[in-house]
Protein backbone atom coordinates (compact mmCIF):
# COMPACT_ATOMS: atom_id res chain seq x y z
CA UNK A 1 0.00 0.00 0.00
CA UNK A 2 1.28 3.32 -0.59
CA UNK A 3 0.54 6.16 1.24
CA UNK A 4 0.46 9.37 -0.49
CA UNK A 5 3.30 12.25 -0.14
CA UNK A 6 5.94 8.95 1.15
CA UNK A 7 8.24 7.82 -1.84
CA UNK A 8 9.95 4.89 1.15
CA UNK A 9 9.46 3.72 4.80
CA UNK A 10 11.73 4.36 7.32
CA UNK A 11 12.64 2.10 9.75
CA UNK A 12 14.86 2.80 12.96
CA UNK A 13 16.44 0.37 14.94
CA UNK A 14 17.50 1.29 18.82
CA UNK A 15 20.15 -0.57 21.14
CA UNK A 16 18.28 -2.33 24.41
CA UNK A 17 20.28 -2.70 27.47
CA UNK A 18 19.57 -4.79 29.90
CA UNK A 19 20.23 -3.39 33.08
CA UNK A 20 19.49 -4.81 36.66
CA UNK A 21 20.85 -3.36 39.93
CA UNK A 22 21.42 -5.56 42.82
CA UNK A 23 21.34 -4.03 46.39
CA UNK A 24 21.90 -5.16 49.50
CA UNK A 25 20.82 -2.92 52.97
CA UNK A 26 21.76 -4.06 56.32
CA UNK A 27 20.36 -2.34 59.58
CA UNK A 28 22.27 -4.25 62.57
CA UNK A 29 20.99 -3.38 66.19
CA UNK A 30 22.10 -0.40 68.27
CA UNK A 31 25.64 -1.35 69.56
CA UNK A 32 26.45 -4.43 66.82
CA UNK A 33 28.58 -4.31 64.06
CA UNK A 34 27.18 -5.99 60.33
CA UNK A 35 29.57 -7.31 57.20
CA UNK A 36 28.38 -8.41 53.58
CA UNK A 37 30.82 -10.46 51.95
CA UNK A 38 30.42 -11.16 48.11
CA UNK A 39 31.92 -13.47 46.11
CA UNK A 40 32.02 -12.51 41.59
CA UNK A 41 34.49 -14.03 39.35
CA UNK A 42 37.12 -11.18 40.58
CA UNK A 43 37.26 -12.09 44.13
CA UNK A 44 35.69 -11.82 47.39
CA UNK A 45 34.41 -8.00 48.40
CA UNK A 46 33.90 -7.32 51.77
CA UNK A 47 32.08 -4.02 53.33
CA UNK A 48 31.99 -3.63 57.27
CA UNK A 49 29.17 -0.95 58.37
CA UNK A 50 29.73 2.08 59.20
CA UNK A 51 27.58 4.46 61.49
CA UNK A 52 24.15 2.70 61.61
CA UNK A 53 24.35 -0.16 58.93
CA UNK A 54 26.45 -1.26 55.60
CA UNK A 55 25.34 -1.90 51.96
CA UNK A 56 26.21 -2.60 48.78
CA UNK A 57 24.71 -1.92 45.11
CA UNK A 58 25.79 -3.42 42.00
CA UNK A 59 25.04 -2.71 38.72
CA UNK A 60 24.50 -5.80 37.02
CA UNK A 61 25.24 -5.28 33.59
CA UNK A 62 24.89 -6.86 30.14
CA UNK A 63 28.75 -8.27 30.22
CA UNK A 64 28.87 -9.69 33.70
CA UNK A 65 30.25 -13.03 33.74
CA UNK A 66 27.78 -15.41 33.94
CA UNK A 67 27.79 -17.74 37.40
CA UNK A 68 25.92 -17.96 40.73
CA UNK A 69 27.55 -15.87 43.42
CA UNK A 70 27.31 -16.09 47.32
CA UNK A 71 26.50 -13.69 49.46
CA UNK A 72 27.14 -13.63 53.52
CA UNK A 73 25.75 -11.04 55.82
CA UNK A 74 26.97 -11.42 59.13
CA UNK A 75 26.19 -9.03 62.47
CA UNK A 76 27.68 -9.33 65.88
CA UNK A 77 27.28 -7.93 69.00
CA UNK A 78 29.21 -8.89 72.04
CA UNK A 79 29.27 -12.68 72.17
CA UNK A 80 26.24 -12.64 69.99
CA UNK A 81 26.72 -13.54 66.33
CA UNK A 82 24.49 -14.15 63.65
CA UNK A 83 24.93 -15.12 59.42
CA UNK A 84 22.81 -15.15 56.56
CA UNK A 85 23.90 -17.01 53.21
CA UNK A 86 22.22 -16.53 50.20
CA UNK A 87 23.06 -16.42 46.51
CA UNK A 88 22.65 -14.66 43.45
CA UNK A 89 22.53 -15.99 39.52
CA UNK A 90 23.67 -14.40 36.30
CA UNK A 91 22.72 -15.81 33.39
Amino acid sequence: MKIPGQSRQRTTSANVVLLMLLLILVAPPPGASATIAISVSSGTQVFESLCNGVGWLWRVGSNTTPGKWTIIVSCSKGEERGELRTAFEVR
